[in-house]
């Protein structure tokens, strides 16, 4: 067995441990896609789930409003040199940001994540009010 593979394991059974329940369809597991459940809901009484996806991303679902889902992988900030075309300022250059997710390769890699996340943002210690 190799080392995702035993990594993949150990963070399946500790999001088992916390309750959360793998209930991905036969299609997505078909895609490589994994979906996991949290034991609680949301405050709009919605389940809260989680996707690996086999590219790399890991993205919470959203199942109301107007976005269906968001990425959850770290970003990089990336900036390159454009040049203007026309108008006034044609010839000149401009620096322009974008921000890129940081893919995650391994299968386990991306569960450790996804665990360490969960753990992070929904049972870390509250805030005092």
């Amino acid at each position: 067995m190799n080392n995702q593979a035993k990594k993949y394991r150990k963070y399946y059974e500790a999001l088992d441990l916390i309750g959360c329940k793998h209930v991905s369809t036969p299609r997505q597991i078909k895609n490589g896609t994994r979906v996991f459940r949290l034991p609680f809901k949301d405050a709009w009484g919605y389940d809260i789930e989680f996707a690996t996806y086999e590219s790399g991303y890991v993205r919470r679902l959203v199942k109301w409003g107007y976005c269906p889902c968001y990425q959850v992988n770290k970003k990089c900030t990336k900036s390159s040199m454009v040049k203007v075309t026309s108008g006034t300022h044609k010839g000149y250059y401009y620096k322009r940001h974008s921000n890129e997710r940081v893919l995650i390769e391994g299968n386990g890699d991306r569960l450790e994540y996804l665990f360490n996340y969960i753990v992070r943002n929904f049972f870390g210690p509250k805030p005092k009010n």
